[in-house]
């Protein structure tokens, strides 16, 4: 929560900076974007890639002719996908030689989360319609969740308790690093490409509730478009 509570005050710093020196610019866009696990053991875990959306809301003030600083307001809905082989169960002692591949756990979440981006732009030229470079670290307050995990074995299968599995981190620090364009289709607004890529610094998960599950290894990595819409 401190990283939040200097974050809004970073962005009332900026909105008075900016009323001092000029005009600031605002933005709304959308990421469509992929969304994986980085698993540090991924002999006993599959993960597979899911499809999420950021939506956000920006302000940006120019530092000089070549940087720029962005913050403002996103949500991020991030799908995790996985299935995790590292249980041992009874039916993985039924043939000769014990597979941990004879059982496993289908993990699959949703997570909604609600953040305050801080970026840097920066044009190689002084020439703003050329393409720019973006790089930022943004606190990401995770606001719900939700998951179902299902135990597979010779048995059949069955829904787990959430009540007993690893829960979410409450705060998620993203890091990105994008390359956009900025289209001109007026005088006072411009359209907004930008392929990015993020990497989270912490971990998604909480300290273990049981050692069995991995998910608490893992960190997130997500690519995706950013399209938008500036008014200058």
């Amino acid at each position: 929560m401190r990283a939040i509570s200097l974050s809004i005050c970073l962005l009332f710093f900026l909105t008075s900076y900016g009323q001092d020196r000029r005009t600031p610019d605002f933005a709304i866009s959308i990421t469509p974007q992929v969304s994986q696990q980085i698993i540090e053991d991924t002999r006993v875990v599959d993960s597979d890639r899911k499809f999420g959306f950021a939506l956000r809301g920006d302000v940006s003030f120019k530092l000089s002719p070549s940087w720029q600083i962005n913050t403002g307001l996103f949500y991020q809905l991030t799908e995790i996908a996985q299935k995790d082989y590292s249980v041992m169960m009874a039916c993985d002692f039924h043939s000769s030689a014990p597979s941990l591949l004879d059982s496993w756990y289908e993990d699959e979440f949703s997570l909604h989360y609600l953040g305050i981006p801080l970026e840097l732009k920066y044009w190689p030229s002084r020439n703003s319609s050329l393409p720019y470079l973006s790089i930022g670290l943004s606190p990401a307050l995770n606001l719900s969740y939700n998951r179902m995990t299902i135990s597979h074995n010779c048995l059949g299968s069955k829904v787990e308790d959430d009540e007993y599995l690893n829960t979410p981190n409450r705060l998620l620090f993203l890091a990105s690093f994008g390359i956009g364009y900025e289209f001109q289709l007026g005088s006072n607004m411009r359209f907004l490409l930008e392929p990015r890529v993020g990497y989270s610094m912490n971990r998604v998960f909480n300290e273990l509730v049981q050692e069995t599950f991995t998910t608490n290894d893992s960190k997130l990595l997500t690519w995706g478009i950013r399209f938008g819409i500036l008014i200058k």
